[in-house]
């Protein structure tokens, strides 16, 4: 589901004789994810997959120019900045980059490959004040950040950096050996966290470009009004499904090959942190039916009019009442749920649904740093788990839960959620991303009036609150939201 607006990326980075780097790989990627774009060249390259033979720069005048000749015709909705080497490049581009008023990626080149400084320290630094983000590897951030290193020792470094300079540092490590590992440091969202991108190493011929066309995605994935951390975890998916093409090219290396938005979930990362918990051997057992309607009660009255009206699948949430009193609703609700052969997911008490034998388990990302996985699976429940956006959708992926769930697709009074409403084309995106490997749902504020445009997004389930408990014909809202269901289904 394409947006009807005409989004403009610039890249400010050098010319690719080779056309596999420099504007020429942020052109290509840019296009990629369906978006226009236009360019500031800072430099001319002769170069190929061996290197970079000669540099001729382009001077401060140019690149003032060439920013005034765009900036009226083609206002950036995103800037990626890659190739600088003059002082006149950083200068006009601290004069020009306070105005632009939109997210900037900054994939810094410190050295040539044949060992040749292009542009001093202290030049990068001035320009950090206005980046969103930051993407050096390993060795450019040692460089950019020696004294620094040395002072507070490489990990609180990292933390300073992206904590002084109010950005999100993404240290790569595409050289790494066995894996590809990026370190991910946003201050605003995981306070003192470092988050940990993996993937393993894959053996193509074609990865000239990769660090231009890692930036230029997260430049891209901004641009579409993805959240940073969901820009770099996609932009990371978006890399592996490049280098998991089939190699075509005779030479090696050989220019990275750019596809669209990713569409398969081994693409995705995995994500490590502090408080994660490990990952299981084996998945979830799948759901035995389709999820279909999904109705999420709170008592027994709601469960039992739910299971007269024959929904596909039930929710028990237990928000109140003392240990014995939860102990006796949940007995009950699964008993009830058993004889009428309709599966019960218990919210959040995973050890009374173990205890009491319930079909499954649904979690939200914060109970799965403190629910045991482990006992979950062996007590041969199912598990579903709830996700708000692309990070937390990675997450989940590697957990290989029985179902997936989205939300919230709208504003809802039934929850207090600490997430904006999903972007349809976003979800419609990670539900095309999903589809062949889980059973989807989407949650949050689903009524009669716009399920079917929730349903127009290829899901085949609505979870739903409020449409139910709180209509003035429960079952009726059940038999309309059904039918347009089983419509989509069967269609």
């Amino acid at each position: 589901m394409a947006s009807n607006k005409r989004l403009t990326l610039w890249s400010i980075a050098g010319s690719d004789s080779s056309g596999g780097a420099g504007v020429q790989a942020d052109n290509q990627c840019f296009r990629s994810f369906g978006l226009a774009f236009a360019n500031i060249v800072t430099a001319v390259t002769a170069q190929n997959t061996q290197g970079v033979l000669h540099i001729d720069w382009m001077s401060g005048d140019s690149i003032a120019r060439q920013w005034q000749s765009i900036e009226t015709d083609h206002p950036p909705a995103a800037i990626k900045i890659g190739l600088l080497g003059q002082d006149d490049h950083f200068r006009q581009l601290r004069q020009w980059l306070p105005k632009s008023k939109c997210p900037v990626v900054l994939d810094p080149v410190i050295k040539a490959s044949n060992g040749d400084t292009l542009a001093l320290s202290t030049h990068f630094l001035s320009i950090l004040p206005y980046v969103s983000v930051f993407t050096p590897n390993k060795p450019e951030f040692e460089t950019l950040f020696y004294k620094e290193i040395q002072q507070l020792g490489f990990e609180n470094a990292a933390h300073w950096v992206s904590q002084h300079y109010d950005l999100c540092l993404v240290i790569t490590g595409g050289d790494d050996e066995g894996s590809a590992q990026d370190h991910v440091y946003l201050e605003q969202q995981f306070e003192q966290q470092c988050l940990t991108l993996e993937s393993p190493k894959l053996a193509s011929k074609h990865t000239h470009g990769t660090g231009c066309s890692f930036s230029s995605a997260i430049a891209s994935l901004l641009a579409l009004d993805y959240p940073v951390i969901d820009a770099i975890v996609l932009a990371k998916a978006y890399l592996n499904q490049g280098l998991a093409k089939p190699d075509c090219a005779h030479a090696y290396p050989a220019a990275f090959q750019h596809t669209g938005f990713p569409s398969k979930v081994d693409y995705l990362p995995a994500i490590t942190t502090s408080t994660l918990p490990e990952t299981l051997n084996r998945p979830f057992a799948p759901a035995q039916n389709s999820l279909g309607l999904y109705v999420l009660v709170e008592n027994l009255d709601e469960l039992k009019l739910c299971l007269n009206a024959q929904v596909d699948t039930l929710q028990l949430r237990l928000k109140t009442g003392t240990l014995k009193e939860k102990h006796q609703l949940i007995s009950h609700a699964i008993e009830l749920a058993n004889a009428a052969n309709t599966p019960l997911y218990i919210n959040d008490h995973w050890e009374l649904a173990i205890e009491h034998k319930a079909y499954g388990v649904h979690l939200g990302q914060d109970d799965l740093l403190t629910a045991d996985l482990h006992a979950i699976q062996k007590a041969g429940l199912k598990l579903g788990i709830s996700t708000h956006n692309a990070i937390e959708m990675a997450i989940a992926h590697q957990y290989k839960p029985s179902y997936i769930a989205f939300g919230p697709v709208f504003a809802t009074k039934s929850k207090q959620v600490d997430y904006p409403t999903l972007n349809p084309d976003h979800l419609f995106q990670f539900v095309k991303l999903l589809k062949e490997d889980y059973q989807l749902t989407a949650i949050g504020g689903i009524n009669t009036q716009n399920a079917k445009d929730v349903l127009a997004l290829d899901l085949h389930s609505l979870a739903v609150i409020s449409a139910v408990t709180k209509s003035h014909d429960p079952v009726k809202a059940i038999d309309e939201l059904s039918t347009m269901i089983k419509r989509v289904a069967r269609d």
